[in-house]
């Protein structure tokens, strides 16, 4: 967890009682992100392929902030600055809870890119 740095500023929890939720789910979730994803053509013709993790957080509202690459493919050719290009399209999610209160959340997301 990370502490506010003043009292303003809401505290950005690893893990809370309800984790944020796409609307619609993890299932119209990874529908918006297949349908808006561009492959780099690049990348196509190198054939490199994988999965981009990206952190972001979901503030109290719904929102979606801050995100950032942890873990990228080798030789990825463009994929981080897509899965970034991709997260920065998502609309706001159903905010998490704790303790009946509505949080931000640090959130996990695999961008997986596939050649068919």
């Amino acid at each position: 967890m990370t502490e506010p740095l003043n009292a303003q500023e809401p505290e950005i929890l690893a893990y809370a009682e309800i984790m944020p939720e796409f609307k619609g789910g993890n299932e119209k979730l990874m529908e918006f992100i297949k349908t808006n994803i561009r492959y780099p053509e690049l990348c196509k013709e190198l054939g490199v392929q994988g999965n981009v993790y990206v952190r972001m957080i979901i503030d109290q509202t719904g929102k979606v902030t801050q995100p950032i690459v942890v873990k990228a493919v080798d030789n990825s050719c463009g994929l981080e600055k897509e899965a970034l290009r991709v997260i920065k399209l998502l609309p706001d999610f159903i905010p998490a809870e704790n303790g009946g209160k509505k949080v931000s959340v640090y959130y996990h997301l695999p961008v997986r890119f596939r050649l068919d």
